[in-house]
Order: structure tokens, then sequence, then C-alpha cells
């Protein structure tokens, strides 16, 4: 048990290092991408109580979190969902949609360039 020093010489127990926290408990609330303010409400302590003693464990669960989901989303996708499969692409694949300005199809844009270039060559 750890002791603190008051200013008038008594030493009193550090009331946090009483307090016993389950790490294995700490993990699966990272995991579930809970914030250190609501695993330390979760356990009645402090932010600093959570971050001082648990913030790799916080950190790996986050971490695990972020894999299990990932592995969830790469399941949905292959089971033939397609918004996923979109979204996935365009996460790691590096693909987009095409967006189209001017309201006009390629065929009409092609015309029209077809036109222009026909046009300019009368005028010469």
């Amino acid at each position: 048990m750890k002791a603190i020093k008051k200013k008038d010489g008594r030493n009193k127990p550090n009331k946090n290092s009483l307090l016993k926290i389950d790490e294995a408990e700490v993990r699966k609330l990272a995991e579930r991408f809970w914030t250190i303010t609501e695993i330390a409400a979760f356990f009645n302590c402090s932010d600093k109580t959570i971050s001082n003693r648990f913030s790799d464990i916080v950190a790996k669960g986050k971490e695990s979190g972020k894999a299990k989901l990932r592995d969830l989303q790469l399941k949905s996708a292959m089971s033939g969902n397609v918004t996923m499969q979109i979204w996935l692409g365009k996460q790691y694949l590096d693909q987009t949609d095409k967006t189209n300005i001017s309201g006009l199809s390629d065929v009409e844009i092609e015309r029209l360039k077809q036109i222009a270039s026909s046009e300019m060559q009368n005028n010469l």
C-alpha cells in the first residue's frame, strides 16, 4: 500500500491504490471503444487513475477492438454486402466515386468536343 505524506507530516494511504480494478475488464471496455472517462465512471474512480495505471492496457484494447471491427466488416463484405464492399474498396483500395459535375454523360461530352472541333476547323 502506497502512503502519501501530508503537509503536516502524517501518512495517509492513497485511496486509489486500495481500489481493485480488474485489468481484463479494463481491456474489454477499451475494446468496445469506451473512453477513459467512461471506464473511470464504470469503476467509480478518477480519469487519472485509469490513465496512470492502465494507459497501455487501454491502448492495446482499443487496437484489438479496431482489428475485430475490421474483421467483421470484411466478413460482411465477403458475405455479399455490397455497401460494405464499396466502403472497404474506398478505404483500402483508393477507389472513388466518379462525379460528373457538368450533368452531361461521357457520350454527350465527347459529342460536344467533336462539334467544337469541327466548328473550329470550319472557321480556319
